[in-house]
């Protein structure tokens, strides 16, 4: 079987709070009636609050401290600036939560793929033991388990689909370059080595301050059919995701009507639902991208609002063959369906246990049957001459019949059966015989 320890990137968990704890600031703020002030996520996973005067200010503290007072602690002021980090005990609460949702997740992923007895279990206060029997070759359930499954649709800033760009955003051969100078810089480019979300952190950090504001660098990845490698094209994108994998309800994998090719299906929750047809009203004839583990997938027209809840994914098939595309549909769709990892696992330990005992005792077993038909063919023979002969033959029918039975029924042959087979064989002696 295989045994694997995971990790968890706890920096992606953090700063996926850091959002959600500024997206719940703002609706405060909002019902609160406190106007014109600024909350946005800035350097080092921190919120910064941005006031237009010093009463405003005071109201922005004293919504803090009425509702999230337990949740974000200060760390310092500058003028009407107030910066906020995320508090040490809600910390904590994130990263257990975490660990419970990715248990969660991937118990509902494996029992899916369909694995026999799997171990799931906390090990320590932020690993996670896993242990599939009977699995050999754990290449595509690593590939399964460790798919973060985040899916969100965001609206293209910058792109092949809007080369010049848009409200102040880089065009398309700008972009080219910004990562060009990064590579250079940095001698950092995406491969197996740095994980596409290191990689893409590494890169929005390097160009926070050029990049309009509320926007993030993602590529989508396209493999040469000829030669195999893979290109990767930059994206602009806003940073708000007008619905996310958290919207979702159903997902499954079937065929496109047009031209055959595997897609992915997948229908929205009701609330889902609502925000997905409001906000793809608010942006008609823009292009919106859909992103799936930090590759984009593709980036239709909004051509007018989509209601209904009901969107599909199309799988590329450059470089692939027809199989590897449906077999990627089904994991995609069933990664979906199980529900999203909070944040990307890590592979800290991995050991591939061969059946090295088992194969041992089976040829113990084997041997120990084979010695022992031996002799009760000796003594037979020896004693009954030609009418132990025939009975000597009788027994070898009687081992294939039964044989025979079990592989027809598919059952396994364990150390305990080996030798009540050789007993049924010793005891059918007498009757054999008569």
């Amino acid at each position: 079987g295989v045994h694997l320890v995971l990790g968890i990137d706890f920096d992606e968990v953090h700063r996926d709070a850091i959002v959600k704890l500024r997206n719940q600031l703002r609706e405060l703020l909002e019902s609160d009636k406190v106007a014109n002030v600024q909350v946005e996520v800035g350097n080092n996973n921190t919120i910064q609050v941005i006031a237009p005067d010093a009463g405003t200010l005071k109201m922005v503290d004293a919504t803090i401290s009425k509702h999230m007072s337990e949740y974000v602690d200060p760390a310092g002021q500058t003028g009407n600036t107030t910066t906020l980090t995320i508090s040490t005990l809600y910390d904590a609460e994130v990263r257990r939560r975490a660990i419970d949702q990715s248990l969660e997740t991937l118990r509902n992923r494996i029992d899916e793929f369909g694995i026999a007895e799997p171990i799931l279990q906390r090990q320590g206060e932020e690993k996670i033991l896993v242990q599939f029997p009977g699995v050999q070759d754990p290449t595509r359930i690593k590939e399964i388990i460790s798919r973060t499954a985040k899916l969100t649709f965001q609206i293209v800033k910058s792109g092949p689909e809007e080369p010049n760009g848009g409200d102040g955003a880089p065009s398309e051969t700008e972009l080219a370059k910004m990562v060009a100078d990064f590579q250079k810089t940095k001698n950092m480019k995406p491969d197996p080595k740095v994980p596409m979300p290191d990689y893409l952190r590494e890169l929005n950090k390097f160009y926070a301050d050029k990049l309009p504001k509320g926007t993030e660098l993602i590529f989508q990845k396209k493999v040469n059919v000829n030669t195999k490698e893979a290109e990767y094209i930059p994206y602009l994108l806003s940073k708000e995701a007008l619905v996310s994998g958290e919207d979702l309800q159903d997902a499954y994998s079937s065929f496109n009507q047009e031209n055959n090719d595997p897609i992915v299906n997948f229908q929205l929750t009701p609330n889902g639902a609502t925000k997905f047809e409001k906000t793809t009203g608010e942006n008609v004839h823009k292009y919106m991208a859909i992103v799936l583990d930090n590759n984009v997938h593709s980036a239709p027209r909004i051509k007018q609002r989509i209601g209904g809840g009901r969107a599909m994914i199309e799988m590329s098939s450059q470089g692939r063959s027809s199989d590897q595309v449906l077999n990627d549909a089904k994991d995609t769709s069933l990664v979906l369906r199980s529900g999203a990892l909070p944040a990307r696992l890590i592979f800290l330990e991995e050991r591939t246990i061969g059946p090295s005992l088992g194969a041992d005792s089976i040829k113990s077993g084997s041997e120990s049957l084979m010695i022992g038909m031996a002799l009760m063919f000796f003594l037979l023979i020896l004693y009954y001459r030609g009418s132990g002969v025939i009975a000597a033959a009788a027994l070898v029918a009687n081992l294939v019949f039964v044989v025979a039975a079990l592989a027809a029924f598919e059952g396994t042959m364990t150390l305990p059966g080996i030798a009540g087979l050789t007993l049924s064989l010793a005891m059918a002696v007498d009757a054999n015989v008569l």
